[in-house]
């Protein structure tokens, strides 16, 4: 059976400087005051914040809506689609709907919200979530499923996409176009070469990790970033490269992101040539 695993380009964003070892930039926190209540739930559901970053509006969950635009009040240059570049990927989406109106950017749904007197839903993989925290933990569930699909090897004839290696065959032969191996959207000539590529994507997407600040304490575990902001009153600030938030559940969807993205650069950095460009 033909698949089509890789669907119309859609561009997500994400921020410059992905990498693990990246310190979090601590000149535009927010030294705000927490009462007892917010310190106990420091790093669970974040209620109320908007999913930006400390240092500015960010639409760190946007740009999964038809056309990866970002409407509104959100900085245009802030919601470029850097990844916009690697053509024919199909991300899930988290999309915002508000009455019939769906958005990409979280801060033009809260607005139209406001505005219509309604609530904000979330759509993640065909299911409707009212509770934000439950839709960006479903988001960062299908972006850490997509990248694993992403780097298992896969059989590409022309536009083709198939899982079988003898459909495969048999598909090169009657379109007399050459058998390639893709992983998400790269093309390699061999398949020695793609498994050796998806190696290196999956060490490069694991590097990536997520650092939790507490004042200027670093922690690597959620649980001792936790038990320290109890104990010093302080909320805890999530790290993925240089960005930054007080939300957990906006942090794990921006690390599968950062994630999918080092993957990509690997890919693109050990002999994948886009689809669109191939064949």
């Amino acid at each position: 059976m033909l698949l089509r695993p890789w669907f119309a380009s859609i561009a997500i964003v994400v921020f410059a400087g992905a990498s693990a070892l990246a310190q979090c930039q601590q000149s535009g926190r927010a030294d705000t005051a927490v009462s007892a209540a917010a310190q106990e739930q420091a790093g669970a559901r974040c209620a109320g914040d908007s999913g930006q970053a400390a240092t500015g509006k960010t639409c760190w969950t946007a740009g999964t809506g038809a056309g990866a635009q970002c409407p509104g009040t959100c900085d245009g240059k802030n919601c470029a689609p850097e990844l916009a570049r690697f053509k024919g990927l199909g991300l899930p989406r988290l999309v915002y709907v508000v009455n019939e109106t769906s958005l990409c950017c979280p801060e033009s749904a809260e607005k139209l919200a406001k505005e219509q007197n309604a609530q904000v839903k979330y759509v993640v993989a065909g299911q409707t979530y009212a509770d934000r925290n439950e839709a960006l933990a479903a988001h960062a569930a299908e972006l850490e499923r997509f990248l694993t699909d992403a780097l298992t090897v896969k059989y590409a004839v022309g536009d083709e996409c198939v899982a079988c290696p003898q459909t495969a065959q048999e598909l090169a032969q009657k379109l007399r176009k050459p058998l390639r191996f893709r992983l998400a959207s790269f093309d390699f000539a061999d398949r020695d070469s793609a498994e050796k590529a998806a190696e290196k994507a999956r060490a490069a997407s694991q590097a990536v990790q997520m650092k939790m600040m507490v004042g200027e304490k670093s922690f690597c575990c959620p649980d001792a970033a936790a038990q320290a902001a109890k104990a010093e009153g302080k909320p805890i600030d999530y790290c993925v490269g240089q960005a930054t938030t007080r939300c957990q559940a906006t942090a794990k969807v921006q690390l599968a992101l950062q994630r999918i993205k080092a993957a990509l650069e690997t890919l693109e950095q050990n002999g994948g040539m886009l689809a669109s460009s191939g064949a």
